[in-house]
């Protein structure tokens, strides 16, 4: 977004990654790809 910088403005390849928000800020841009590594077992 060109007027707030924290935020991601999603197209649809972005969208289909991040459960279909059409925005986000990037404070949850750690918890949203974490979604997609589950964790190892050990």
């Amino acid at each position: 977004d060109p007027r707030n910088r924290n935020l991601v403005n999603c197209d649809d390849k972005l969208r289909s990654i991040f459960l279909g928000k059409n925005k986000f800020e990037l404070s949850e841009l750690p918890g949203l790809v974490k979604l997609h590594f589950p964790a190892k077992s050990k």
